[in-house]
């Protein structure tokens, strides 16, 4: 009895794995759908004002399900919480900024060197390094100074590279020390008011119209939500911090 059940579980296993793969390329999909609409806000609030509508969706979807019990958190819950709130608005700031000036296909391509640093560093795999260093060499050729250079839009994309790579790390402190989506809930949170008086100057300025905000909460659905919900549900099904790694396909 006990050997069926085990051939079972074994048989199983590749189809939850399968599962869990599917599941990632769909968010991969919805990230860069959501990056890509989010842009034709752009010529109204700018790459500012999609963030900042990006941030309070995000806190607006996940709160409801996580219901985090954030009066509860200790110190050492608190921390990274709070480190991953800054870390998002960095993120999504960089990257947006970066799609503004150099285009969504560069930014997307510079952000992916975050995760690509962070399966780099853990990878054992002689194949997997080599598939990295090549990937490395290819965006450093796309990346290579011309005169129309945008080095402000590079250093963004950069900048969305370093904090996706942070976003990462610290996401799986606070999966260990805070169960469920409760503190990357709390973290989206945070990140939302942190961007409250951003959010008031910058729709004083450029006042928005529907249809800007309509594009910007189609981005924080697509991009932030959908992803953050969807790789969370695929842990278990990738190996953990794989499916981080897997948005950037």
């Amino acid at each position: 009895m006990s050997e069926r059940r085990g051939g079972a579980r074994g048989a199983a296993e590749p189809r939850r794995t399968a599962a869990g793969v599917v599941t990632l390329l769909g968010s991969a999909l919805s990230n860069q759908v959501g990056a890509a609409v989010g842009s034709f806000a752009f010529p109204v609030i700018g790459p500012m004002g999609v963030v900042v509508v990006r941030q309070f969706v995000a806190a607006a979807v996940l709160l409801p399900i996580a219901r985090p019990r954030f009066w509860r958190f200790t110190r050492a819950q608190w921390w990274p919480v709070l480190l991953l709130a800054l870390v998002f608005g960095a993120m999504n700031l960089g990257l947006y900024t970066a799609i503004d000036r150099i285009g969504l296909g560069l930014a997307v391509t510079l952000e992916f060197l975050g995760p690509l640093a962070i399966a780099l560093v853990g990878s054992r795999s002689r194949g997997a390094i080599l598939c990295s260093v090549a990937a490395v060499l290819g965006v450093a050729a796309i990346m290579r100074p011309q005169p129309t250079t945008d080095y402000l839009g590079i250093a963004a994309g950069l900048l969305a590279a370093a904090c996706w790579a942070a976003y990462i790390l610290l996401n799986r402190t606070v999966g260990r020390r805070i169960p469920g989506l409760q503190g990357t809930a709390t973290a989206a949170t945070v990140s939302a008011l942190l961007f409250v008086p951003v959010g008031v100057a910058v729709f004083v300025v450029s006042p928005p119209t529907p249809a800007a905000i309509g594009f910007a909460i189609a981005a924080g659905v697509l991009a932030s939500a959908i992803s953050i919900r969807t790789n969370y549900a695929t842990r278990s099904r990738t190996h953990g911090s794989q499916a981080e790694v897997s948005k950037a396909t």
